[in-house]
């Protein structure tokens, strides 16, 4: 997802052909290299730590694991994740159209979600009424519960919405701040959701039993990935 959501965009526009005729092309192309070799030293890492821990260990902390569909969705993650960079790329002339009606610069990328977004809601809306009828469990979004739990889905539901959306509203203040290279922005996102959903994991103990030489080599990749988003961010001023 970050390679091909990083470099797609510019290539279809011609950006990256400008790009590449000063260093910054260049310094692109480490980076975005630097992030693979880092992205894949951590799959690598988790591989040799589902290695060493048992099933059983591996239940506790992830009660759904099974490694072959995490890697099929992985990659279909990647391939068509990515097309919400190229969405971002393409919508940068309702961008500009909106910091001409006077819209703060910081914020002209909410236009150009409400109508990227939008697709998403309702697929992600008929496939949750699909399979609430599927499963039955439509009545379970009005089912009164003991100790008001409804209320609290309703309450999570809401704040994971809100903390998943804020992420792209960030994302588009950073985003107004990268000069003509914008699309250098999106490698800098995924190479840090990548570092901090790791350190998420570590805090929810899905490492729990590995070795000590596992976790370094977690840390290295970590430390690969962070440098490679550096990297990223400094090619659009070259």
């Amino acid at each position: 997802m970050l390679a091909i959501g990083t470099l797609i965009p510019p290539i279809i526009d011609g950006r990256l052909k400008i790009m590449m005729a000063g260093s910054g092309g260049n310094l692109l192309i480490i980076g975005v290299l630097v992030a693979v070799a880092g992205i894949g030293l951590t799959g690598w890492t988790g591989y040799l730590k589902d290695q060493k821990i048992s099933d059983a260990e591996k239940k506790l902390s992830v009660s759904e694991f099974n490694f072959l569909k995490g890697v099929i969705a992985a990659i279909l993650v990647g391939i068509t994740g990515s097309a919400m960079s190229l969405g971002f790329e393409q919508g940068l002339q309702i961008a500009e159209m909106a910091q001409k009606t006077g819209i703060d610069p910081l914020f002209i990328t909410m236009p150009v979600m409400l109508i990227l977004l939008s697709g998403t809601f309702i697929t992600t809306l008929i496939w949750c009424i699909y399979l609430g009828l599927k499963n039955k469990s439509l009545g379970d979004y009005v089912r009164s519960t003991p100790n008001n739990r409804l209320s609290l889905n309703y309450l999570f539901a809401l704040m994971a919405g809100l903390l998943w959306f804020s992420q792209f509203i960030l994302f588009g203040m950073g985003k107004s701040k990268m000069g003509p290279f914008t699309f250098t922005s999106w490698g800098i996102l995924m190479g840090l959701t990548i570092v901090f959903a790791t350190l998420w994991g570590l805090f929810r103990k899905e490492w729990k039993g590995a070795q000590t030489k596992i976790y370094l080599l977690l840390a290295i990749s970590l430390m690969i990935i962070i440098c490679s988003s550096y990297i990223i961010g400094i090619s659009g001023s070259k």
